[in-house]
């Protein structure tokens, strides 16, 4: 199931569609619209998908990733993903202040996700990015979406005329 207004994931899944083929196993792409979609994941009434996350590094796994979520009907965990050890690490997380632990953990939850491959992370887009010179602390990431707004801080209000 891709998103059908998706040239970027028509071709994606024509090419996994191409590999599974040399190895025996049928591949039926199917363009979707994205309010059907976002019904089908909530469902879990797909048998594989495309997407695209958005993430900061430092937001919540909770939603996607934690197991409490996972057979919950419309959840975001439309994977049905579930480890009990990322889950111990997500609520640490949730509790810890400190930010040299909190990337220390987010460090240990991403390695056992991608250890269990519960997706396959194939590539995140390069992007150019400006700003407002009045625009202050902005920092980029090398990860999607690249700037956390939080952050951002201005000492004088925009001008909205001559």
């Amino acid at each position: 199931m891709i998103y059908g207004e998706s040239p970027q994931y028509q071709r994606i899944a024509e090419i996994i569609g191409e590999n599974c083929r040399k190895i025996g196993m049928e591949c039926r792409i199917t363009p979707t619209q994205w309010a059907l979609m976002l019904q089908n994941l909530r469902k879990k009434e797909f048998d594989a998908t495309i997407l695209g996350w958005a993430l900061n590094w430092k937001s919540d796994p909770f939603q996607i990733f934690h197991g409490s979520q996972a057979d919950l009907p419309e959840s975001s965990n439309s994977i049905g993903y579930q480890n009990p050890e990322v889950d111990k690490l997500i609520e640490e997380l949730r509790v810890t202040l400190d930010e040299d632990k909190q990337t220390e953990i987010f460090h240990k939850i991403h390695k056992l996700i991608y250890e269990d491959q519960p997706y396959t992370f194939l590539f995140m887009d390069k992007a150019t990015a400006g700003h407002d010179a009045r625009i202050e602390n902005i920092q980029f990431y090398k990860i999607r979406p690249g700037v956390d707004l939080r952050e951002w801080t201005a000492t004088r209000a925009r001008s909205l005329g001559p």
